[in-house]
């Protein structure tokens, strides 16, 4: 019993070895079945993407260009005020709830 246990905590690590985070404007949800599709699938998948404009960052722990470095790119984009996204808050400074709603 314990090595089943064993075997299902190792199955949910929470730490991905690869990563596509995808910026999209129209909204497309292809790139979901990325780590799923075959290497013809995927290779028209990041071409899409590009006619698209989308911006994406490919990251996998076994290349040079880490997850780790995905994210950091990913965010250093977000911080970017020259990024093409929308923006629904009209930049508005973010809140915790208990900022914005008091300890109640």
């Amino acid at each position: 019993m314990n090595d089943y246990a064993s075997q299902a905590r190792n199955a949910i690590s929470g730490e991905p070895q690869k990563v596509l985070i995808v910026f999209d404007s129209l909204l497309g949800r292809k790139a979901s079945r990325y780590f799923s599709a075959s290497e013809q699938e995927q290779s028209n998948i990041l071409a899409e993407l590009d006619g698209k404009g989308a911006q994406y960052f490919l990251g996998d722990d076994q290349s040079k260009y880490s997850v780790h470095q995905a994210y950091t790119d990913a965010l250093a984009f977000l911080n970017n005020d020259n990024n093409s996204l929308f923006d629904p808050s009209n930049n508005a400074n973010v809140q915790t709830f208990a900022e914005a709603f008091g300890n109640e």
